[in-house]
């Protein structure tokens, strides 16, 4: 009996590699996806936007959850679902969702870069909110998907929260062209997936570079405790529409 291993993709194969057939692409139409949650009970200004980047095997919906609490705060959550699916175990029926792999990496960048661009072009068209005040949360590998979102100028962000993850190298290359705005980094001190140095390393960077970082090493492992989203609301809060704006 073959072994489940041998019936698996090798790297190889991941990565194009040695002699073998070769590739071509093409392009279908395709379905992308998103939750939200829309702000409850009246406010005489337009709610902020917060984008909200869920993690590897995450689903908008799991994550939007306990982002709940963003109702009565005047805060409109979208979560962008991640394009690639896949079954958590063999046999298993959960479903996780993953931004990217290594496997032809620059055409998930581009991809995911033209996800978000028709997501923010289609937004207005469905929910008021106010231009001025647009937030972004990533947690774990969607921290990179949030800076990723900030660099592509798709809109100017007001701040960006970063809790549990990392900056990746293509966009710490770019950040000197990258329009200003605050960050607030937050990562589990006894995080065993993504180690809390990733996070040190991103905020000394950012500092470098300009920008405004906040840091909060809090006690917990890779998780964003309700305690820690309250936090992040009340950063949210205190910052009104940039000066000028």
């Amino acid at each position: 009996q073959r072994s489940v291993r041998s019936l698996s993709m090798t790297d190889e194969h991941n990565d194009d590699k040695g002699d073998g057939p070769t590739f071509g692409t093409f392009r279908v139409p395709r379905s992308f996806y998103y939750g939200a949650w829309e702000p409850v009970g009246d406010c005489d200004e337009p709610p902020a936007l917060l984008l909200a980047f869920h993690g590897y095997g995450q689903s908008a919906n799991s994550f939007l959850q306990p982002l709940k609490a963003a109702r009565e705060r005047n805060v409109l959550v979208v979560a962008p679902q991640a394009p690639n699916q896949f079954y958590w175990q063999q046999g298993s029926r959960a479903v996780g969702f993953t931004w990217m792999t290594r496997y032809q990496r620059e055409n998930s960048l581009a991809e995911n870069r033209a996800f978000l661009a028709e997501l923010m072009r289609v937004l207005p068209e469905q929910y008021d909110s106010d231009p001025e005040r647009v937030f972004a949360l990533g947690f774990s590998q969607g921290v990179a998907m949030a800076f990723r979102f900030a660099e592509s100028g798709v809109v100017k962000l007001r701040g960006l929260a970063a809790v549990c993850g990392d900056l990746p190298k293509d966009v710490e290359d770019e950040l000197d062209s990258v329009e200003k705005f605050p960050v607030l980094v937050m990562h589990g001190k006894d995080d065993p997936v993504v180690k809390r140095a990733k996070s040190e390393e991103a905020a000394a960077s950012l500092k470098a570079h300009g920008f405004v970082v906040e840091t909060d090493f809090f006690e917990g492992g890779h998780e964003l405790p309700d305690a820690k989203i309250v936090e992040i609301l009340d950063w949210i809060a205190g910052m009104p529409a940039a000066k000028g704006a």
